[in-house]
């Protein structure tokens, strides 16, 4: 970790307000990053951290605008003050951003070669074949393997750590003095999370650039970071060395985020054991792609003969790499895709050939809840109209009054009531935050009233304060109604904090499964064991 010297300034941030309209969106925020240092800004959702990056890349949506007195200096140079093309010609030359998402910033129809050459030839004197041949070498030197099969590749054939080491390559193509990730590994699995982390150190060094860090993960803050600034509602209100902010946070809300960090672990498991859902021998294939002419080609195997049960009140999770099989093994265990063979039951029923109408009364009994509620819940519904349809597809309530006193009740289960909320019914999806959102989908899946919850990465893409929050309705839901939880997530913090039992997948094969207490502190498999380093080990 890079100490702080500031004997070198690269950013230098003061005063720096954002106004949109009547409001303050940010509010005399000040930071400084040494050639060679990272800092991290950190805080929940909505505090100004991504708008305060947008401010110093010269990026602000459309309505926002700077306050005046504010000050953002690169290397000496004053940004505020310049036109918009002298903002274009430092914009990934001397400062570059990579954000959460690259499939939102990378352009679908361009190749990556395209898209990188692009990036070099706006801003260096050079030819495009030469432009190509430089992108080659920053694929590779982003550890991209074959780079030069990954030029000719689009986006979307790319997985999602291939994607991000992409716009990793694109960010550093000029070499510039400042780099701002924006929360670059949150949809990432830890093994990927940390092999990204570590490719930015390395580079970091390799070209002494400063790096501003804006993560929710504060594992991520004490590996990365050598200070730390604390963003509450647009305003910074501490900043420090890392190790004394983590030793002794000052102020109450740095406090509350640390406090929020999930440490706890689930109480144990008290029930029968007697299973509820359960795979036998389950195996999944997806079709293989036809590339020209001759036979099919055979299917692919994504799930091995998998074998798991998840008994009444009990909290199974399952973890593994992106493209490991949890989330295919999960769907075909709530019978939402086909296996190839095996078999599954519900209750001590066999449902696995159960064709659409045998399966009708077991889908109230067995819900999801998936990881984006914004891609899951219908923008062109209300909230009374997402909660209810359950009902009524179901048959469930003696007529409208009674379906509308089941949906309040689902909606206060999931803490959206009418005390802490307002008549929330006519509301959109579009007019909630995401926990607000996650909530919203739980109390679409707690309003038939399931045994059965499948809850696939459902507090991911959620600040710390916002997860703790779901993680204790999850709780507290489990206990009041008993709820069998069938957990897929790549953050092991939380599911130590949630799964009494954990199974450890590695392409499409289970290969570790135990108590969780036993999986985390011994785990017998080097992959399982890697996994649990890049979660847990703060020396990882």
């Amino acid at each position: 970790m890079t100490q702080s010297t500031l004997t070198d300034p690269v950013l230098e941030v003061a005063g720096l307000g954002i106004g949109f309209g009547a409001r303050t969106l940010v509010a005399g925020a000040a930071l400084t990053i040494a050639r060679g240092e990272t800092v991290a800004l950190v805080g929940e959702s909505g505090s100004g951290k991504s708008l305060t990056a947008r401010a110093i890349m010269g990026l602000l949506p459309r309505g926002a605008a700077l306050a005046a007195g504010s000050s953002i200096r690169l290397a000496g140079t004053e940004l505020t003050t310049l036109r918009e093309p002298a903002l274009r010609r430092l914009r990934g030359n001397r400062m570059a951003m990579v954000f959460q998402e690259p499939m939102s910033s990378l352009n679908p129809l361009h190749t990556v070669g395209a898209q990188l050459v692009e990036a070099i030839c706006i801003h260096q004197p050079i030819s495009r074949s030469a432009a190509m041949t430089r992108a080659g070498e920053l694929l590779e030197e982003v550890g991209l393997p074959e780079p030069l099969l990954k030029l000719r590749q689009y986006p979307h054939e790319l997985s999602g750590g291939q994607r991000q080491r992409v716009m990793i390559a694109m960010a550093l193509s000029n070499q510039p003095d400042l780099l701002i990730a924006d929360e670059p590994t949150t949809a990432l699995d830890v093994i990927v999370q940390a092999q990204i982390l570590a490719l930015l150190k390395d580079l970091q060094a390799r070209y002494a650039m400063a790096v501003l860090l804006i993560t929710h993960d504060l594992t991520i803050v004490r590996r990365h970071a050598s200070r730390v600034h604390v963003m509450q509602a647009g305003r910074i209100v501490e900043a420090g060395e890392t190790a004394a902010i983590f030793a002794t946070p000052q102020h109450t809300y740095t406090q509350m985020l640390l406090a929020a960090e999930p440490s706890a672990v689930a109480p144990p498991f008290t029930g029968s054991g007697d299973p509820l859902c359960e795979a036998r021998n389950l195996c999944v294939d997806f079709p293989a792609r036809r590339t020209g002419w001759g036979a099919k080609p055979a299917d692919i195997r994504v799930v091995h003969a998998a074998s798991l049960a998840v008994a009444r009140g009990e909290s199974v999770g399952i973890v593994g790499e992106s493209g490991s099989g949890k989330t295919t093994l999960g769907l075909a265990m709530m019978r939402l895709i086909a296996a190839a063979s095996g078999e599954i039951a519900f209750d001590s029923t066999r449902i696995d050939g159960f064709d659409r109408a045998a399966m009708q009364p077991f889908r109230r009994r067995m819900q999801i809840v998936l990881q984006d509620p914004f891609a899951s819940l219908n923008p062109r519904l209300s909230v009374r109209q997402i909660v209810e349809e359950g009902l009524i597809v179901n048959g469930i309530g003696s007529g409208p009054a009674d379906r509308l006193r089941r949906v309040r009740a689902a909606l206060d289960d999931a803490g959206l009531g009418e005390a802490a909320m307002g008549d929330i019914l006519a509301r959109f999806p579009h007019e909630f935050s995401g926990g607000q959102r996650q909530r919203l989908s739980i109390a679409r899946a707690l309003a038939v009233e399931p045994e059965f919850l499948l809850l696939d990465e459902p507090t991911s893409a959620l600040d710390l304060s916002v997860q703790a929050q779901i993680l204790a309705l999850l709780q507290r839901l489990q206990r009041e109604r008993g709820l069998s939880y069938l957990f897929i997530s790549h953050d092991l913090k939380v599911v130590r904090a949630l799964c009494q039992r954990i199974i450890v997948m590695k392409a499409g094969a289970i290969v570790e499964e135990g108590a969780a207490s036993d999986i985390l502190a011994h785990p017998q498999t080097e992959y399982a064991a890697r996994l649990v380093r890049a979660a847990l080990d703060l020396a990882a």
